[in-house]
């Protein structure tokens, strides 16, 4: 009477929401409610699962980001030795005396030998401060060209310390060149000449080799301009051309970092790159995002496959139950609907609260 009158005094309105939720309340049934009491176990331990397994996955992430930065950086630190392993050698070979003699000859058989015994498929070339060659192991007996790229032969004059370019096209030839130059000084200290060595590219493929990636992965070496001078894979497809769009700006700004990109062939990569500090040459090394989202998306489907049969497991145990407490409340029922048919020692309904009522009933 009393919740009845309280109803009475309130707004329409929130009677009616009032009454709604009671007639909710009256609307599940004993299996429902217990049906949904496994729901309520499970689907949080799933929900849960996910967001521990999503965390892991962006911590597994960033590590091997960090790892990745640590490879490129130790590339580059080779790509940075291998050149100045020319670099030094090249500036014993400008101390020879027959280049202060202006005795080209006699110093073209000792660049020959030079590059023979310690760099084999490297070419010398000796030039006068314009550019001008005047020595060159793979030309005799023809006019020599100019060089076509003077950027680092002005670095050395400017400085008067060695430089190394980035990729140009040879003056007779479509070719990609590298030139490492240093200056041929004078007994007063002033720079006569540049001695040029071209190594060749294939340097840059052996270290990248040597560290055996694995074939997904793509590994770039980039000269300042972020021109490609190796690649795995597709190294003759892809050597000369500029960097991805998506790597293309990150190289020109940054010194290293590590970013989402989408390589030349299309594919979806993280990358780290890094910069070589002495002659700015960069490695960059990117591994497929499906690498790292595959073992996390294995483990969300075994969860989900796991979860599911948990909660069909217990939907059924759920129902089971339901039947069972259906059972002894229906037996209270008809004690209640025929009070003169109660026996004296009503049997158990495997209910023990059904059970209690229905012998206080007996007793009553």
């Amino acid at each position: 009477m009393r919740q009845t009158s309280i109803v009475k005094t309130m707004s329409p309105t929130m009677a009616d929401e009032i009454n709604k939720f009671r007639r909710f309340r009256r609307g599940i049934s004993l299996r429902g409610r217990l049906m949904l009491l496994v729901l309520v176990g499970i689907v949080p331990l799933l929900i849960f699962n996910f967001g521990y397994q999503y965390i892991e996955y962006r911590s597994d992430v960033a590590a091997t980001g960090t790892r990745t930065l640590a490879l490129a950086r130790t590339m580059s630190q080779l790509i940075e030795g291998e050149l100045n392993a020319r670099v030094l050698a090249l500036q014993t070979l400008a101390s020879d005396r027959a280049l202060h003699d202006n005795d080209v000859e006699a110093f073209r058989q000792r660049a020959q030998i030079f590059v023979d015994g310690q760099f084999p498929g490297a070419n010398i070339v000796l030039l006068r401060p314009d550019g001008q060659m005047i020595m060159n192991l793979r030309m005799r007996g023809v006019a020599l060209p100019v060089r076509p790229d003077l950027g680092s032969i002005r670095q050395v004059l400017t400085t008067g310390a060695p430089s190394v370019s980035n990729l140009f096209e040879g003056a007779r030839t479509a070719r990609l060149v590298l030139a490492i130059d240093v200056p041929v000084k004078a007994d007063d200290g002033s720079i006569r000449y540049v001695l040029t060595m071209n190594p060749s590219l294939d340097i840059f493929d052996a270290i990248i080799r040597r560290q055996h990636f694995p074939e997904s992965w793509v590994v770039s070496v980039f000269d300042r301009k972020a021109v490609i001078a190796a690649r795995f894979p597709n190294a003759i497809k892809f050597v000369g051309h500029e960097a991805s769009s998506t790597l293309f700006q990150p190289l020109q700004t940054r010194d290293e970092g590590i970013l989402d990109t989408t390589s030349l062939e299309g594919a979806n990569l993280q990358t780290a790159f890094s910069h070589g500090d002495q002659f700015g040459w960069a490695v960059a090394i990117g591994i497929p995002h499906h690498e790292l989202t595959g073992p996390v998306i294995s483990s969300a489907v075994k969860t989900f496959g796991a979860g599911c049969m948990m909660l069909v497991i217990g939907l059924a145990l759920a129902h089971f139950a339901s039947r069972s407490i259906a059972g002894s409340i229906n037996s209270l029922r008809l004690f209640g609907a025929a009070p003169d048919a109660i026996p004296a020692n009503p049997p158990p309904g495997g209910l023990p609260e059904a059970d209690n009522v229905a012998a206080a009933s007996t007793r009553a």
